[in-house]
């Protein structure tokens, strides 16, 4: 008796390697010859992860019963940042993209570009500065190389090019 509450014990968690992702359940390998099929993945409410092969998850089992399983933690040290001072926070992917809150200030990075979609518009309370041109009305108009209206008659150049 003694041996089966044991063995239970044990078997209450496992740690494991993630072999592929279906949709809210993940297939994980914890032990040789123990292939878990749809292990429920239980996320926080609010973001949604979707990890990559290899990863290691960490489940927890009802009773001990391998069947009864949900995965409750993810974790892929391949792409964790790794210059983090402690109390800061980060949003990151296996691209290198991240949104960084530091004692710095927050730090966007995006190697596809970054798109705001608002209704009601974007409102910025303090200066914007940019090291490249800025462009509205779908990039017909810019900010470095446009023209306005001369009131002698004509238009007049600004900007660089």
């Amino acid at each position: 008796m003694f041996d089966n509450l044991l063995r239970r014990i044990k078997l209450l968690f496992g740690v494991g390697t993630v072999r592929k992702v279906e949709q809210d359940t993940i297939v994980v390998d914890f032990t040789e010859g123990e292939l878990e099929k749809s292990i429920e993945f239980a996320q926080g409410y609010g973001l949604q992860v979707t990890p990559l092969a290899d990863a290691k998850a960490v489940a927890i089992f009802n009773s001990g019963d391998r069947a009864q399983g949900i995965v409750i933690k993810v974790v892929d040290r391949r792409f964790t940042p790794r210059q983090q001072k402690p109390g800061e926070v980060s949003i990151y992917d296996y691209l290198g993209q991240f949104v960084a809150l530091s004692s710095d200030g927050i730090e966007i990075n995006s190697i596809k570009g970054i798109k705001f979609t608002s209704v009601e518009g974007v409102t910025f309370n303090q200066t914007i500065t940019s090291d490249g041109n800025v462009r509205s009305n779908g990039g017909a108009n810019t900010l470095n190389t446009h023209t306005h209206p001369d009131p002698q008659g004509g238009k007049t150049s600004a900007g660089s090019g």
